[in-house]
């Protein structure tokens, strides 16, 4: 019996394995794309479905000014010590770029030193322009120029040297009935990039006399030989700086090792020095409109050439995330030792462009937010490889 009670068993083995042998035949191209459909949903539904607990990961992109590069990525790093969960990504390429990348939404927030031009912004009327710190703009000079003893400029002596029309120190000398302690051909260095920064001194400029430039972000500068086109303002400062004959402009951040010039200020009548405090004596505590100048503020102490550095969401794009780490870095982020002690800046906190920036975020209303990511899932493997990559 027991002979037999085996000898069955071994035939039902026989029996099933031939079964799913057989049947393995006939499935297999079946069994292969069922295995296809099934990590491929399994994938979406991955996507989708975070498991209870897992830590998701929210995208914030910002381009634009290098200006605004370093407070960007101030900002960046003391949000997602708050925000774990989101991720902000910040790059460069000038306020060109970020004006350009806002509108196309390509980023999420565009970074610029500039208020954006008429033809921009009625080309781009989804794009809102959002003040959101203060900088000022220094003309630099290697420290040889003059030493110890600074280095004044009036706004009409600036575009003698900008314009071209004064080439050397000596000239620049005689010309200006001043003193100069170095001799041989001004060195001038200028932005190559679409520059905020290159837009606002040219606005300067242009309240003098002989300039005949523009204030456009990237301006046609005299071929001249003594005239060095260089990338960004960290470009303008090592140019400046390694060279003793050289000059340049730069936003406030770009000061250390080089020599600042003092420069008159028409509207009160002084000599001022650039500096967050100087700087921020010019900020209205009303200010209507974003675009509003201020430069040339009568308030005493003010410094002349003092700009607002905006962020640039379009309403056609911005997600929730984005507005809401705008407005902590109008709120929280305004935090002076993180704007004027640690990136050179300052804040704009009870100020009248504070108050108007609240008020345009208040103003826009987000797309549906978009579904957070798994930070696990096969999506941001697939993305942090690529951007390896890239």
């Amino acid at each position: 019996m027991a002979e037999n009670y085996i000898f069955g068993l071994r035939g039902t083995f026989l029996n099933f394995s031939q079964d799913v042998t057989a049947k393995m035949k006939i499935n297999n191209s079946s069994l292969a794309l069922g295995l296809i459909i099934g990590l491929l949903f399994g994938g979406f539904l991955g996507w989708y479905i975070a498991p209870r607990g897992t830590p998701t990961l929210i995208r914030i992109t910002t381009s634009g000014s290098t200006t605004i590069h370093p407070l960007s990525t101030k900002w960046a790093e003391e949000y997602t010590v708050e925000f774990p969960s989101v991720q902000i990504q910040v790059s460069a390429g000038g306020s060109g770029l970020g004006q350009t990348q806002a509108a196309e939404g390509i980023v999420d927030i565009g970074a610029s030193s500039s208020y954006p031009d008429s033809d921009y912004l009625d080309a781009n009327p989804t794009v809102k322009v959002i003040p959101v710190a203060a900088d000022a703009l220094a003309v630099i000079s290697n420290n040889a120029v003059n030493g110890s003893a600074g280095f004044r400029l009036t706004r009409n002596q600036a575009i003698s040297i900008f314009n071209g029309s004064i080439v050397s120190w000596e000239d620049f000398e005689t010309t200006w009935d001043t003193i100069v302690e170095v001799t041989g051909s001004i060195e001038v260095y200028v932005r190559s990039d679409a520059s905020g920064t290159t837009a606002t001194f040219g606005k300067w400029l242009e309240g003098g006399i002989g300039w005949s430039l523009g204030h456009k972000e990237s301006i046609s500068w005299p071929g001249q030989p003594n005239f060095h086109a260089v990338d960004g303002n960290p470009g303008v400062k090592s140019g400046v700086q390694s060279d003793p004959n050289g000059i340049g402009y730069v936003g406030l951040a770009y000061l250390e090792s080089v020599s600042a010039a003092e420069l008159y200020n028409e509207g009160n009548d002084e000599w001022v020095s650039p500096s967050p405090e100087a700087a921020k004596i010019a900020i209205p505590t009303e200010l209507t409109d974003p675009g509003d100048s201020l430069m040339d503020s009568p308030t005493a102490g003010a410094y002349p050439i003092v700009r607002l550095l905006f962020y640039l969401v379009n309403t056609n794009y911005v997600r929730t995330a984005s507005l809401e780490f705008v407005r902590w870095c109008l709120t929280t982020g305004q935090n002076p030792t993180w704007i004027q002690v640690d990136v050179g800046y300052l804040d704009i906190n009870d100020t009248g462009a504070q108050t108007l920036a609240l008020n345009i975020i208040d103003g826009i209303t987000p797309i549906s937010a978009q579904i957070p990511i798994p930070q696990n899932s096969a999506m941001v493997h697939l993305t942090k490889i690529r951007e390896s990559k890239s």
